[in-house]
């Protein structure tokens, strides 16, 4: 297959392409221009992923948690380290308590795997075969 193309398109072609990698709109003279917008979101996305306070950004009223959540947080954390089988929306899951954070369960699964299991998405959980909660 041959590919014909002038040197001008292809000029543009790539100053395009370094326009949305590097977020910069290039004159044909090779001078830069105004910070491209797309520029400043992925500067605006960086900032929040590394945790850096941005103003105005953010600064909402706290999402509210259902009260249940925090009761069965506090029942998990009480046999955090036992053998237990969750049941969630998704299906079983069984294995050990490995941790319990703010909305969330880590279970150490018996071939060596960890799963993450919101907290919202547990039915019911059983230790000992006996039932905790549901």
């Amino acid at each position: 297959m041959k590919i014909i193309i002038r040197e001008k398109e292809l000029k543009a072609l790539f100053d395009g392409l370094a326009g949305v990698l590097y977020g910069r709109s290039v004159v044909s003279g090779g001078g830069e221009q105004n910070e491209h917008p797309k520029a400043k979101l992925l500067k605006l996305l960086r900032a929040l992923i590394r945790g850096a306070d941005v103003p105005g950004v953010l600064e909402s009223e706290p999402i509210e948690r259902d009260p249940g959540l925090g009761m069965i947080q506090e029942t998990m954390s009480r046999y955090q380290g036992r053998q237990a089988e969750l049941t969630t929306q998704a299906g079983l899951v069984a294995g050990e308590i490995a941790a319990v954070g703010g909305d969330y369960v880590k279970i150490a699964e018996s071939g060596g795997t960890y799963v993450l299991i919101p907290l919202e998405q547990i039915v019911s959980f059983h230790l000992n075969g006996k039932q905790v909660m549901e």
